[in-house]
């Protein structure tokens, strides 16, 4: 019995593993469909989903050990909205793990027929990352090694980066986020 062999281990095992074949049949179907975007940026769920965003589409991952397909939707600027998002640092800040480190940016809602998803994009929050048509992580139709999940690929959103993430959004999804 190894001290990785417990029943948690397995789990978290056939989670990754049921994500990666979701994840497949997905690259393999957008393959089929051409849908292969010269630009898509992925950002990380609160959930350790993944949400890709292309020009006036947006792939819908489930969350990790969640129910459910990666979806391609059309979804216009009128069924987005974007806001500031701002958690002021506690105590010290969580330098020298005491406190709570802030939270700054903005988060992108997307109406999909009644329900609202939200996209963050906050630093301190989640992660996302800027791919190319040659290199997207999502689309690749080939199984990546050993367990993983996209979101690892993921770089975490720095303060510096969010005037430049602005922008990214507002030229992918064709609205207007306010700094």
């Amino acid at each position: 019995m190894g001290f990785f062999d417990n029943g948690n281990e397995k789990q978290r095992l056939a989670n990754l593993e049921a994500l990666e074949d979701k994840r497949l049949r997905f690259a393999e179907l957008a393959q089929k469909q051409g849908f292969a975007p010269e630009k898509m940026l992925l950002v990380s769920t609160d959930r350790g989903g993944v949400i890709g965003l292309a020009p006036g589409q947006i792939v819908f991952g489930p969350d990790y050990g969640g129910e459910g397909e990666f979806t391609l939707e059309e979804i216009g600027a009128d069924r987005l909205r974007s806001e500031k998002f701002y958690v002021p640092g506690e105590g010290m800040g969580g330098i020298f793990g005491m406190g709570k480190k802030g939270q700054l940016g903005f988060v992108v809602y997307a109406d999909r027929g009644g329900f609202e998803t939200e996209i963050p994009l906050v630093v301190n929050r989640n992660s996302c990352l800027l791919t190319s048509k040659a290199k997207n992580p999502l689309l690749s139709v080939k199984r990546r090694r050993g367990n993983a999940n996209v979101v690892w690929d993921l770089p975490p959103i720095e303060r510096g980066d969010l005037k430049k993430l602005r922008k990214i959004v507002s030229e992918l999804l064709g609205i207007t986020i306010e700094e």
